[in-house]
């Protein structure tokens, strides 16, 4: 028996296999490089869990200014809306105070183009489609002998930043004359 194991040993020598003495030992050291490798990898993970924790922060917080962000652009449209509703019906308003009255408004802007009220159009006798909305247009409905007074107020009015205010009479298209 003895020189069968003996024959065993030597046998498992050249086969360069590990006697027990051997065997405890580099078991011990592939279970202390085992642990090194799973320390490593669970400081790997608690990296990569943090970096993810700082990532859903972030986008956590993205969401929450872009809730913030919607929320005020949604007040601002409310308000918007709301300004435009009374803004029409201040519109509305303007426009039968100057029908009850018999006023119009206009304006001309820095191009010479004129922009005429409902109420202004009425007053000429015209249609938006019937006048063009030029100086030219405007002085063609005035009566001739009141255009040089026209001017000189306008001009006037321009060259002093003051109101405009001139009296004329106006030409209708039926042969009539207003003042």
């Amino acid at each position: 028996f003895a020189a069968r194991a003996a024959s065993i040993r030597d046998n498992l020598r050249r086969l360069n296999m590990i006697t027990l003495e051997n065997w405890a030992s580099e078991s011990i050291r592939r279970r202390e490089a085992s642990m090194q490798t799973l320390v490593l990898l669970a400081v790997a993970l608690a990296g990569a869990f943090a970096l993810l924790l700082a990532v859903v922060a972030g986008l956590w917080l993205m969401y929450r200014e872009n809730l913030n962000r919607q929320f005020a652009l949604t007040e601002a449209h409310d308000r918007t809306r709301a300004a435009e509703a009374t803004l029409r019906v201040s519109e509305a308003r303007l426009r039968e105070a100057q029908k009850i009255a018999k006023l119009g408004a206009w304006e001309v802007n820095s191009e010479g183009e004129l922009y005429w009220s409902d109420e202004t159009f009425n007053i000429f006798g015209l249609s938006r489609a019937e006048f063009d909305g030029t100086i030219a247009s405007f002085f063609k409905r005035c009566h001739p002998e009141d255009i040089p007074k026209i001017k000189m107020a306008a001009r006037e009015a321009w060259d002093t930043q003051s109101i405009y205010e001139v009296t004329h009479r106006i030409e209708l298209q039926t042969g009539q004359t207003r003042t």
